[in-house]
Order: structure tokens, then C-alpha cells, then sequence
């Protein structure tokens, strides 16, 4: 299956062996979950190895159809949208839900960051809540603001968040371009002598072995 030439329909992948698979096939070949249950109903405590197997799997499979094969959704980019907009929902019932809302909002990006840390994972989690707070305030402002104000201001505020829209997008797309970066560069460090062991590990970032990078810490 890896070795399939033909081109992958609107519903097909390729998951994380390489196979190629369909959306609909999201409960099939569940390995990793049918070891786990059976573990729990045995009395046995489950490795967090293996939480983090099945957690990867099913965020693998979380796709929804596109052009030349299904795209992963990003479950990280997608919390922060559903979270703010609920938040804000509850918070214009009365003053003491926003109080609420102002209160609980903190200490959920505090629980995440401290999650994020101690898995060392790549997230979209803040990159989404950046763009989500930019987009809403901005829509906000167009709704219920400018009306008010001279079409100078809006003109301006509206040159300002394109401005930090186009931030935002060159931050999203640069990682694709530092993984491309970093596949190129690798071979040409290994295939020089005149770079030795120790520079090369400097070379490189220190969480995700990639590189080499500006930054020691780049994939945070």
C-alpha cells in the first residue's frame, strides 16, 4: 500500500505507517485502544506511552476531505476558537459572567502552557488564540465601533490588522518552511568533515534534533 502510485481521493491519507486509508475508516484497526481497554478491565494501569500512542492515532485520523487527499485538522488550532467564542457567548449574559470569563480564561492558557512544557510537544494552540482574539476584536470593532468613528480611523485600524494578519500567516507557513530547511541542510552537515560532533549538536535544536537553526529552541 505504501507503494501506491495513483493519487489519493478527496477522502483518502496516508496515515502514520505510511498506509494509505480512508476517513471512514476512523474505528478500524484500533490496536493500541483494544490493548488499553483490555488492560483496564484487567486491573492494570496503563502506560502513559501508550495514552500518548492512542492520542496520536486519533488526531492522525481526525481529517476532513480536500483537494488531492484528506487534510489533518489540527485539533490544538481548533480549541481556541470553540473556547473563545463560548466565552464570550456566556460572558454578555451580566457582569458576573464576564467576571467569570476574565477570571477562568487566565488559568486555562496557564494549564495548558504547563501541559505543552511537560510534554514538549508542537502546538498551534497560541498561534490560533492570537489570530482568533485579532479576528473577533476586529469584527467587534467593525460592528459596533467604527460607526462612530471617521472612515480615517477605520482605514487605519484596518491597515494595522492586515499588517499583523500577514505576522501571523508568515508564522504559520515558516514552519513548513523550517522542516524543509532542515532536510536539506542535514545530509550537507553529515557529508562535511569539516564540521565535527560537537558543533553539529550545537547545530541543531535541542527538543526536536532538527535543524540547523538560529534558535536552540526553535519548535517552541
Amino acid at each position: 500500500m505504501i507503494s501506491d502510485p495513483s493519487p489519493l481521493c478527496c477522502c483518502e491519507f496516508r496515515n502514520l505507517h505510511g498506509q494509505r486509508t480512508h476517513i471512514l475508516a476512523f474505528c478500524c484497526e484500533c490496536d493500541e485502544l483494544d490493548n488499553a481497554v483490555d488492560q483496564c478491565l484487567k486491573g492494570n494501569r496503563v502506560p502513559r506511552e501508550k495514552l500518548n500512542e492512542i492520542s496520536t492515532v486519533i488526531s492522525d485520523r481526525i481529517r476532513i476531505p480536500w483537494f488531492n487527499g484528506a487534510i489533518k485538522v489540527e485539533f490544538d488550532a481548533l480549541v481556541p476558537v470553540l473556547f473563545l467564542a463560548i466565552s464570550l457567548y456566556f460572558a454578555c449574559f451580566s457582569f458576573v459572567f464576564t467576571v467569570l470569563v476574565l477570571v477562568y480564561v487566565p488559568v486555562f492558557i496557564l494549564i495548558y502552557y504547563v501541559y505543552v512544557l511537560n510534554q514538549r510537544k508542537k502546538t498551534w494552540f497560541f498561534v490560533s488564540w492570537g489570530l482568533t482574539s485579532l479576528v473577533g476584536i476586529f469584527s467587534l470593532y467593525l460592528l459596533h465601533v467604527s460607526p462612530f468613528y471617521s472612515y480615517l480611523n477605520s482605514i487605519v485600524i484596518s491597515l494595522g490588522f492586515i499588517l499583523v494578519l500577514l505576522l501571523y500567516l508568515r508564522a504559520i507557513f515558516s514552519r513548513s518552511l523550517l522542516n524543509a530547511y532542515a532536510l536539506i541542510s542535514k545530509p550537507l552537515l553529515r557529508n562535511n568533515s569539516h564540521v565535527n560532533a560537537s558543533s553539529y549538536k550545537d547545530l541543531n535544536c535541542c527538543l526536536c534534533t532538527e535543524g540547523p537553526f538560529t534558535r536552540a529552541k526553535h519548535c517552541r
